[in-house]
């Protein structure tokens, strides 16, 4: 049985006392303001149900439960691999209250121990000066594209400068952790809190609590295992592993500790060439889905079609642990994201304009197909295919 160890922790202990890494085989993080309208939305209900309890004179030791984070320790740093997207997220509603009580503390001597708080859930801070590096954030990401993670980066590094526009700057900004830190920032700034502004914050870093669960053991490859394993379990929670998450999980155990981090940041290179295409259909799940179809032809399989999770599963996950598999993934976004697309005459570009009003895509199977044929064959596909 893997070795586990259970806790509950309240957010500012459980923030404060570890330092976390998103590790390169996670999704990248996918909140969005709904689901961060409804976290806001659930403090500020609890609040004022403890306030109301406050001064009818109710005891209270009611908490407010966030849901379990799967983790293990390895150099020093908690490897989060269920429940990032809720410590993501909570790392940036605290440095949005942290940039408010320190606005408020200026000359003010009754917030600084609420300020110093934020800062220990935020920083590092030296234990013989007590002096804060803000270099030395206790989130990191691995799975962040370059992008975002300069964004995520100058948030938590206390190097971020707000907008003139807020919300316009919200709507407009294709990076999640922006968007998200920016919505916290003007939902405290439209909030009636500040009169309640220590008790609001106290109420949320001392009475909202996660249970987390730690992988342990001597071996940190063990560690891995068992923490991928309970990874597989959990597609059910919170926002739904996609089939390509599944995929890259499982590329990712098959291959030696020397290859994991190659694969990764490949894995983030085709995700980050297919962004501008998104609105498309053209994501990760698209490519496999062409990638099976491909499949099926070399292997004269004409049987109806079944899920992608179910193809790829099949014989244990063989087709996903080739070594020629991700090369050919590769390729066929390279396809689909128009790195290819100067090749083609304006002939062919017209008949593409005339299939992209056909309402579905089966016609992008068979052109993948075919272009994956004539590789193979050592043909031109550019060359007169039309």
């Amino acid at each position: 049985m893997a070795e586990m160890k259970t806790e509950q922790k309240s957010i500012l202990e459980y923030l404060s006392k570890n330092k976390f890494l998103i590790p390169i085989y996670q999704r990248p993080y996918t909140w969005t303001t709904d689901e961060c309208e409804q976290l806001w939305s659930d403090i500020e209900s609890f609040f004022e149900v403890q306030m109301d309890k406050k001064e009818n004179n109710q005891e209270d030791d009611e908490q407010y439960f966030l849901g379990s984070i799967v983790m293990y320790e390895q150099d020093g740093k908690r490897h989060i691999v269920d429940g990032q997207q809720r410590t993501t997220t909570l790392m940036l509603l605290i440095k949005a209250l942290y940039d408010k009580t320190r606005n408020n503390a200026i000359g003010s001597e009754n917030l600084k121990g609420l300020q110093k708080s934020f800062e220990k859930c935020l920083w590092d801070i030296n234990f013989v000066t007590d002096k804060i590096d803000k270099k030395s954030s206790h989130l990191e990401s691995k799975v962040a594209k370059e992008k975002d993670k300069e964004i995520l980066e100058s948030i938590l590094h206390d190097e971020y400068e707000l907008p003139e526009n807020i919300e316009k700057a919200i709507k407009s900004t294709k990076s999640p952790y922006e968007r998200n830190y920016l919505f916290f920032v003007s939902k405290i700034q439209n909030s009636d809190l500040v009169m309640k502004w220590p008790e609001f914050c106290q109420t949320l870093l001392l009475k909202f609590i996660v249970l987390t669960i730690e992988c342990g053991g001597a071996d940190k490859n063990k560690k891995l295992e068992n923490a991928l394993r309970i990874f597989n379990t959990l597609n059910n929670r919170g926002i739904p592993l996609s089939d390509s998450d599944i995929f890259k999980n499982t590329i990712f155990e098959s291959k030696d500790d020397n290859e994991k981090e190659a694969f990764g940041e490949k894995w983030k290179k085709i995700e980050e060439s297919l962004d501008d295409n998104k609105n498309d259909g053209i994501d990760m799940n698209f490519i496999f889905r062409n990638y099976m179809h491909l499949i099926r032809a070399r292997n004269g399989n004409n049987r109806n079609e079944i899920g992608l999770r179910k193809f790829f599963s099949e014989d244990k996950g063989r087709i996903l642990t080739q070594n020629e598999t991700m090369s050919e993934i590769e390729e066929l976004s390279k396809f689909w994201n128009g790195e290819y697309r100067s090749k083609l005459s304006n002939r062919s570009l017209q008949f593409y304009e005339v299939l992209e009003y056909i309402p579905n895509e089966y016609w992008k199977y068979l052109d993948s197909v075919y272009f994956m044929y004539c590789k193979d064959k050592g043909l031109d596909y550019f060359k007169d295919h039309e």
